[in-house]
């Protein structure tokens, strides 16, 4: 797909909404479309678009694929020049739709776990090392955690963001270095075996579930030593 220099595009990040039937008012909302009384939204909104030029993004559509592909139809169906690009793990299914397949990033066989060398080589670990790396600079794959690393990146398929999560999200508040390099990872490792950050990355036919994180920071938190607790709350409330 090309995008004109003139051509507008609006993104429309869909990840946190859990409400199908919210889908218009969310993308209105994003382009700054105000709601006419009397008239559906979908039809505002397709009224607003119909005779510009522009990309419209729904970003994570797949815990809404349904309800995205009746918007995305209807605005179609409705506009001259628009163009809609919808990323999501299943297809929208509906007239005209080009679907294009992004791989996940590369990773080791966990059947045969490579040297600490050749690990660091997959684009999955490469990332989650990235990821931790930022939190905590010292951070390192050992051979004593590389098989947990493997493993969560393996367990989360790949995916970018859920790994980035898995990595950012989670090492973060394991401020103590010597528990970061062994304990962080296993504890990862078991809450994605436990089902309890797993969750965060369930992908099924109907939704996507994220998670809030409240429950997982809570189980690591419990986990980190008391004067490092004082030392991140004493951090995270500078101004």
């Amino acid at each position: 797909m090309r995008v004109q220099v003139d051509m507008q595009v609006w993104w429309v990040d869909l990840v946190a909404l859990s409400d199908p039937g919210l889908v218009p008012q969310v993308v209105a909302k994003s382009l700054g479309i105000v709601e006419v009384p009397g008239v559906p939204l979908i039809d505002t909104i397709a009224n607003s678009l119909c005779l510009k030029q522009g990309l419209l993004l729904l970003d994570n559509c797949e815990h809404l694929t349904q309800a995205c592909a009746t918007f995305a139809d209807h605005l179609l169906n409705h506009t001259y020049s628009l163009k809609i690009l919808a990323t999501s793990r299943e297809a929208l299914n509906i007239k005209g739709e080009l679907i294009w397949h992004v791989p996940s990033l590369s990773l080791p066989d966990l059947k045969h776990i490579p040297s600490l060398e050749h690990l660091t080589q997959f684009e999955a670990v490469q990332l989650f090392i990235e990821r931790a790396l930022l939190i905590q600079p010292e951070f390192s794959v050992t051979h004593e955690n590389a098989p947990f690393v493997a493993q969560i990146c393996s367990r989360l398929d790949g995916i970018p963001l859920a790994i980035e999560l898995a990595a950012a999200r989670n090492l973060q508040i394991m401020v103590d270095h010597t528990f970061l390099f062994t304990g962080a990872v296993k504890k990862i490792h078991q809450l994605i075996d436990d089902s309890t950050l797993g969750k965060l990355y369930y992908y099924d036919s109907t939704r996507v579930n994220l998670g809030l994180f409240q429950h997982d920071i809570d189980v690591l938190w419990d986990l980190a030593p008391q004067d490092r607790k004082s030392t991140r709350l004493n951090s995270s409330h500078r101004t």
